[in-house]
C-alpha cells in the first residue's frame, strides 16, 4: 500500500511539472495581421478626449497643440501679428504678440484654434473610410492637402469681444488645414449653435514621414459646451 501511494505522489508530480513547463513556454499571440490590401497599425489607438476651450475663454486667441502618438497637448497664446481695424474711424493699427513655436515642449502633429486646425507642416486626404479598419494600403497614396493662411474676407477674428467695440482683430497666424478644418458641420443659428463631425476617416502625413489615421468624433465636452475635440489617432504604415 505505501508504494503504491509513493507511485501514485510521483505520477502526481510529474504530471505538475509538466504543466508548469507547457505554461512556461506560452508564447504571446501574434499581432492580427492586416488583410492582404489593408494598411497596418503600428501602434496603439490613442483617443483625444475633450482638448480645446470656449470662445468666452479665449478659443480663437489661443493654439492647442497636440502630439497624437501620446495624446499630450499644450495651449499657448496666438503669437501673430494682430491688426486691428476701428469701423468708425478706419484706423489699422498692428501689434506683434509674443512667443513662437518654440514655446511649444511636446512634439505637436495637430494645434486647434476654436474649429480650426492646423498641421505641423505637414499633409492630410480626406478618405472615403469611416473605420480605420477600412482604409486600404492604396488610399494612403497622394496625402497632399498642405496648411494655408487665410487671407481677406476668409480670416477669423481673434477678438470677438473687441468687436462690440467696433475693433475688428485678425491675426497674421491665420493658418488652418482645408481638410481638418471642414471635419465639422456647423448647425444651427447663435445661441443654438451645434457641430456634427463627418464620419470619414484622414489620413495624415506627418513633417518627419510619419502616418496617421484620424477619426473625429465630437466637439463638445461633457457639459455640452462647443469647442472641445474627441478624436481617435493611429500610427499606421
Amino acid at each position: 500500500m505505501y508504494i503504491k501511494t509513493l507511485l501514485v505522489a510521483a505520477m502526481a508530480a510529474l504530471t505538475l511539472a509538466a504543466c508548469d513547463k507547457d505554461e512556461n513556454n506560452i508564447k504571446p499571440q501574434p499581432t492580427p495581421k492586416p488583410l492582404p490590401g489593408q494598411v497596418q497599425q503600428t501602434g496603439k489607438v490613442v483617443t483625444v478626449k475633450n482638448v480645446g476651450m470656449t470662445p468666452g475663454h479665449g478659443a480663437y486667441a489661443n493654439w492647442t497643440y497636440v502630439n497624437l502618438a501620446t495624446g499630450e497637448h499644450e495651449t499657448h497664446p496666438d503669437f501673430g501679428t494682430w491688426t486691428y481695424i476701428n469701423t468708425k474711424t478706419k484706423e489699422v493699427t498692428t501689434e506683434k504678440k509674443a512667443g513662437s513655436l518654440d514655446d511649444v515642449k511636446i512634439k505637436w502633429d495637430l494645434a486647434f484654434r476654436y474649429n480650426m486646425i492646423r498641421t505641423n507642416n505637414g499633409a492630410t486626404k480626406l478618405l472615403a473610410a469611416t473605420e480605420f479598419n477600412e482604409v486600404k494600403t492604396a488610399d494612403m497614396a497622394n496625402i497632399s492637402v498642405v496648411d494655408t493662411i487665410a487671407t481677406g474676407k476668409d480670416r477669423v477674428m481673434v477678438d470677438f469681444a473687441n468687436m462690440m467695440n467696433g475693433i475688428l482683430t485678425y491675426t497674421s497666424n491665420d493658418v488652418r488645414n482645408p481638410v481638418l478644418s471642414t471635419m465639422f458641420k456647423r448647425k444651427g443659428q447663435m445661441p443654438n449653435i451645434s457641430y456634427e463631425a463627418k464620419p470619414n476617416v484622414v489620413a495624415l502625413r506627418t513633417k518627419d514621414g510619419r502616418h496617421f489615421l484620424l477619426k473625429f468624433k465630437g466637439f463638445t465636452n461633457n457639459a455640452g459646451d462647443n469647442g472641445f475635440y474627441t478624436f481617435d489617432a493611429v500610427p499606421v504604415k
